[in-house]
């Protein structure tokens, strides 16, 4: 079995210059958002302990990578560890489509929508 993720750095998109201070536990999602993408943002700035962008300043488009969330491999890896106990979705190294699932907020929240378990 090949190790469970590996992943390269996709480049983020150009309206990704998200300013925000602040933690995720007081403030409103982008009222575009989806339940599960607020639940994954909630999730990413709770467990990564993101102080820079607040919850209202995130969208479906936020770049995990680069100017959004700012996001490393290892930042990756620890994500991608908690949705899968979370949302019982396998997520494998060897899975081509693993730069687009985690290109974005919405992208990942879109993956987890058709492959979850729970």
């Amino acid at each position: 079995m090949p190790p469970l993720i590996a992943f390269g750095c996709p480049t983020p998109a150009p309206e990704s210059n998200l300013p925000g201070t602040g933690g995720a536990a007081a403030f409103q999602p982008s009222s575009n958002m989806t339940e599960l993408e607020t639940e994954l943002a909630r999730l990413i700035l709770d467990e990564l302990d993101i102080a820079e962008l607040r919850l209202e300043d995130i969208s479906a488009a936020t770049p995990l990578y680069g100017e959004g969330f700012g996001l490393d491999s290892i930042d990756i890896l620890e994500i991608a560890l908690l949705v899968s106990r979370k949302y019982g979705v396998e997520l494998r190294s060897d899975n081509p489509d693993n730069k687009t699932i985690f290109t974005s907020l919405g992208s990942l929240a879109a993956y987890l929508a058709q492959h979850r378990t729970r």
